[in-house]
């Protein structure tokens, strides 16, 4: 165990900093991100390729510890991150067996919400990928990406991906909002609370790849409140979620290979993925990789 000796106010102060760089990708990004592998990650001396689980306590839930800079490159460079609710949460996390193989897909994406503006034409090569990539998967799109469909083919799917535009509420974040298709004049929007009747009997992994899926409210019990709780309490797994608005061009490309590189691992997919993109000098910025967190089982 180590105890790093800083204050709350002053560590807060440093992500925020680095979160505005990455966000608004100003210079100095790299500065920021060495001050907080060598505050955060360098007393640890931790051993060579050996896999990160953070547990995320107070402003700690908001930075991508994935981007943190050390000697010998980013934290993702030297080794698989991912994350947990808390190390009890984990344990019951790790009890939901994993398949064999990623058999049971589905995949929405793109979702037709009537406004012509919100079109993800990346979202949607999101889910042709996967359809090549799993080709018993059931996917949908454009007006048939609906919540019906979540609810219907969710439960026996052990493998789960939402590409969609999502709007996390601060002040009420069990009414954060998934936009979904709107067929027929019914509501197309998913809101949090929703999940709490849909039940993941697979224990699948779940990626949201939208814009800032993995915020929330803190709660007094250090968790955050929105997407990340409720499809945990709906059965998920495992879930990749964002920690900001996302490239649609990037993201569609990071998702095709942690896609084909499931079969090593969620854990090992994200990382594998993120360095794609990194490698790319078009998107070598954290902007473009860094706001992907796995949380759960990476197994």
């Amino acid at each position: 165990m180590v105890a790093i000796e800083v204050s709350r106010d002053a560590l807060a102060a440093q992500v925020q900093l680095f979160r505005k760089q990455i966000l608004s990708r100003q210079p100095g990004v790299d500065e920021s991100a060495g001050k907080l592998y060598d505050l955060l990650v360098a007393p640890l001396r931790l051993r060579a390729g050996e896999h990160v689980i953070v547990v995320p306590h107070g402003p700690l839930h908001y930075l991508p510890f994935q981007a943190l800079r050390g000697p010998s490159g980013y934290l993702i460079e030297e080794r698989a991150v991912s994350y947990a609710p808390s190390a009890s949460a984990l344990g019951t996390l790790l009890e939901r067996t994993p398949p064999a193989r990623h058999v049971r897909v589905l995949a929405l994406g793109n979702p037709d919400t009537g406004d012509p503006r919100l079109a993800l034409p990346g979202a949607e090569r999101e889910v042709k990928h996967i359809k090549a990539r799993f080709p018993e998967a059931e996917t949908y799109l454009l007006k048939e990406a609906t919540k019906a469909r979540l609810f219907d083919a969710g439960p026996r799917s052990d493998l789960v991906h939402i590409a969609a535009h999502a709007d996390v509420d601060d002040v009420d974040p069990l009414y954060s909002a998934i936009y979904l298709a709107s067929p027929d004049g019914n509501p197309g929007v998913l809101e949090a609370h929703e999940l709490y009747a849909l039940a993941l009997g697979q224990g699948p992994v779940v990626s949201l790849s939208a814009c800032d899926t993995g915020l929330g409210r803190v709660a007094r019990g250090d968790e955050v409140l929105g997407f990340t709780r409720s499809f945990f309490a709906a059965g998920a797994r495992t879930l990749l979620v964002t920690l900001w608005p996302v490239n649609d061009v990037a993201t569609a490309r990071l998702m095709a290979r942690f896609y084909d590189r499931l079969d090593a691992g969620p854990g090992q997919a994200i990382r594998e993925a993120q360095l794609e993109v990194l490698r790319d000098a078009a998107t070598k910025h954290p902007y473009f990789w860094a706001p992907f967190d796995l949380i759960g089982d990476p197994r």
